[in-house]
Formats: C-alpha cells, structure tokens, sequence
C-alpha cells in the first residue's frame, strides 16, 4: 500500500471517529490530499467521508466535500435515510 493510501484511510479513520477538525486542518493543507479524500470509498463498508460527515452531522465537513465536488446519488452505497436527508440538504444549500 502506498504512502497516500495509508494517509487517506488515516483520515478516514480520523472521520469515523469525530476527528474532523484534524481531517480538515490537513485538506487545507494539502488540497490534492483533499480531492483524492473526496472519491475515497472505504472497501468493506462502502462508506466515504461523505457518509461519515453527514452521518454524525458534521456540517462544515459536509459542504467542504461538495464544494470539493464529491458527487452523491441516492444510489449510494450503503446509505441510510439519514445521511440521504442531510446530504440532499446540503448539496440543496449549496446550489441555491
């Protein structure tokens, strides 16, 4: 495994554990880290920070992936109507 690879899924990590101030003080720092965060899907879960951040409701985290372009489509997966609902929201917010 690469060096970015153990990087990425360290912020992963970090984000399924609430860290989020953390991932984003080092997406600031490293906007391509940031972009290659943002298409990260986590293999066992199918998870992505998308659904980490929208899951525990991490606003801020949230509209920097859009703004970053992550895409989302109900079709997803996995998703729950939670994190459907919030993400519909923000990416709402965002367009308008």
């Amino acid at each position: 495994m690469g060096e970015k690879q153990k990087t990425i899924e360290g912020l992963y990590k970090d984000a399924k554990h609430g860290n989020w101030e953390q991932v984003l003080s080092d997406w600031r720092r490293d906007p391509q880290l940031a972009q290659q965060c943002s298409r990260y899907q986590k293999p066992s879960s199918g998870w992505t920070f998308l659904h980490q951040a929208a899951y525990f409701g991490h606003e801020a985290a949230c509209l920097e992936l859009i703004r970053l372009g992550v895409r989302w489509s109900v079709g997803m997966v996995p998703s729950t109507r939670r994190v459907e609902w919030l993400a519909n929201r923000w990416f709402d917010r965002v367009e308008n």
